[in-house]
């Protein structure tokens, strides 16, 4: 099996767009997908933290769960909810896994807009180790 493809998920329009193009692109190579969900939850372990960090990983969990039916049989595809920004989280799934793509949404930010807020997408070809396929919303 080649290289995954690597697609950030979050639930929002322009992440179903681009698992939508991840799952296309996936069945043309004949490779997996690995849909990761990820978020950050700063703070120390314990008490009021503990709960907000399950909090968020349930949250993720759940909207992993429209994954299989928007990928639809296209690609094989498995799931990950990771503790860290996103931008982080989906450069070291690509390390770890060999990936031969990163492919996430944009939600059409204008540069400089995305630079000041700090755009995911921007941010990641800017640093990613592997290509970064950036599908627009498709609004």
């Amino acid at each position: 099996m080649a290289a995954p493809l690597i697609v950030g998920y979050d639930g929002s329009d322009c992440a179903k767009g681009a698992l939508s193009a991840g799952a296309d692109l996936a069945a043309q190579l004949g490779t997996d997908l690995l849909a990761v969900f990820a978020a950050s939850t700063p703070g120390p372990p314990g008490g009021e933290m503990s709960d907000y960090r399950r909090a968020v990983e349930r949250h993720g969990a759940k909207l992993l769960e429209e994954v299989t039916g928007i990928v639809d049989g296209r690609a094989p595809v498995t799931t990950s909810v990771e503790d860290g920004s996103p931008e982080d989280v989906l450069i070291d799934a690509a390390r770890r896994h060999g990936a031969q793509m990163v492919v996430v949404g944009s939600h059409g930010e204008r540069p400089l807009l995305g630079v000041i807020l700090g755009s995911t997408p921007y941010r990641l070809v800017h640093r990613c180790p592997v290509p970064v396929l950036v599908v627009p919303d498709p609004e």
